[in-house]
């Protein structure tokens, strides 16, 4: 639920207009903007997660981590999701990273 700046009255989650005052909630077009933008910046924060595997893990790991915590704030389940993707892929990627050193040495 969220609140109506206008009179401060509840309103549901999908409401575009409070039913008291008609005060508008949302902008359409905004709310289109912020979930293209979370989309772009998901499927960024996924492709640094590949290369946090192949590449180097705590630059993209990171990367994929910071773009979690963003795309966080609108979807927390995707976010999230890559906030943990994203450190696994750093730790099995420095590990990987290490033996192959080692192996080198």
């Amino acid at each position: 639920m969220n609140y109506c700046t206008q009179c401060g009255n509840q309103n549901r989650a999908y409401a575009k207009f409070r039913v008291t005052c008609g005060h508008q909630l949302t902008t359409p077009s905004a709310t289109i903007v912020t979930q293209q933008k979370s989309t772009r910046l998901l499927t960024i924060g996924i492709i640094s997660v590949l290369l946090a595997l192949i590449v180097t893990p705590p630059l993209f790991g990171t990367i994929a981590i910071v773009l979690g915590s963003i795309v966080a704030r609108h979807h927390p389940y995707q976010g999230y999701g890559l906030i943990t993707a994203a450190i696994l892929t750093l730790i099995i990627g420095s590990a990987v990273g290490i033996f192959m050193i080692g192996w080198w040495i």
